[in-house]
């Protein structure tokens, strides 16, 4: 499945960090069901799409280069993690097109 970023999300970066990730098209394995572990703040992400952490940080890196090189730099680590974009901030694409 693929979802699009389509407002800011949530969460404990910098707005202008978190602003980064909008209008970028990432691969999802569906829906957080609350048992599997990924990354996200609190509760804010919760239910929301799964999607690996190096995928999404190569997907920033030509959309944004500067978030992403914050994100290098503050939390190397994500791209080992699973992140959760809350369900309200992103949208499905429809690949039958």
């Amino acid at each position: 499945m693929r979802i699009r970023i389509k407002d800011t999300p949530p969460g404990f970066p910098p707005q202008w960090v978190r602003e980064g990730w909008v209008g970028i098209e990432l691969e999802s394995s569906g829906r957080e069901r609350g048992d599997e572990p990924g990354l996200r703040v609190g509760n804010q992400n919760h239910g929301g799409y799964c999607v690996e952490g190096q995928h999404a940080l190569d997907q920033l890196k030509e959309h944004n280069p500067g978030a992403f090189v914050w994100w290098q730099t503050e939390n190397p680590w994500v791209a080992e993690e699973t992140l959760i974009f809350r369900a309200d901030v992103c949208e499905k694409i429809d690949e039958s097109t």
